[in-house]
Formats: structure tokens, C-alpha cells, sequence
């Protein structure tokens, strides 16, 4: 498709190929994310690559690193609370996955488990002012909710 753009008097402009574009399907990101989460539309979000928990802006400077077996795949925020989530290898449990953050606090906050619609959540406060709560998804995914002063959104 070719169209014809005046712009000015004088001033003629071939546009070749104009549609509207799908936007550009986001690359680098782990194709365990993909699997786990495949509605998501990562170039949507503004992902380009592999998505960096630096860029979180609710998640504790001491919150521990992404373990092992795991990756994180995209985010939301609110003006209550930021969602971060996971995808994880097949086969590893939830108690695995919590016994790695349990671990990894040591003496930071309080922190506890409780009856969830998955079977069990990992909750608790961090410091400075942060309520968290990691919930395991069966399709080998978690998230992990942060909120200030315990203000989580409906």
C-alpha cells in the first residue's frame, strides 16, 4: 500500500507499507515466563529483554535474590501494592520455595505461613515498612505482593 503525504506546499512524501503495525514481539525474555504466564504481552508492558527486579519499586533493598530454579517475569503497581511474578523449573515445591525465602530472611522481620487457595501463602513484614505475601500458582509460577504498612489494594 503506498499513500501520498503533502506536507507543506512543495514537499511530497511517499509512505510505503503504512498499517497499523503489531507491536514488536519482546525478545530475551525466559521461555519458562512464556509458559507460565502466556497471556501476557511482554513488549506491551515495555519489556525489550529479560525483565530486571531492579526496576521494582516496592521491593525491600534487603529482599533476598531470585532463587536458583527461578526468574522473574513481569510486575504491577498500584498505589497500594507492587506484584512481582515468578516462573519457576517444573517439579519444585512450594515448601521448597518457601523454605529458600524463610532462609534467606534470617533475622530480618517476622514472617509465617497461612492457609491460602493454593494451599499455603509465605507472609509477613520486612523491613523498613513493607507486608509481603509470596502465594505459589500451580503452573510452576509464585508471586510475591509487597505493600506498605500492610495497605493492600481489593
Amino acid at each position: 500500500m503506498q499513500r501520498l503525504l503533502f506536507v507543506g506546499a512543495a514537499t511530497v512524501v511517499l509512505l510505503t507499507g503504512c498499517s497499523a503495525a503489531a507491536p514488536p514481539e519482546a525478545s530475551g525474555i525466559d521461555p519458562r515466563c512464556r509458559e507460565a504466564y502466556p497471556a501476557v504481552d511482554y513488549a506491551t508492558l515495555g519489556y525489550t529483554g529479560s525483565p530486571d527486579e531492579s526496576l521494582l519499586t516496592l521491593r525491600p533493598d534487603q529482599w533476598p535474590a531470585v532463587p536458583d530454579f527461578a526468574v522473574f517475569c513481569w510486575s504491577t503497581l498500584s498505589a497500594a501494592e507492587e506484584v512481582a511474578y515468578y516462573a519457576i523449573d517444573t517439579e519444585v515445591p512450594y515448601g521448597e520455595l518457601y523454605d529458600y525465602y524463610e532462609e534467606s530472611f534470617g533475622d530480618l522481620g517476622i514472617h509465617g505461613r497461612a492457609p491460602s487457595d493454593t494451599g499455603e501463602l509465605l507472609t509477613g513484614v520486612f523491613p523498613p515498612e513493607h507486608s509481603y505475601f509470596v502465594d505459589y500458582e500451580p503452573q510452576d509460577a509464585y508471586s510475591i505482593t509487597w505493600a506498605l504498612q500492610g495497605e493492600y489494594s481489593d
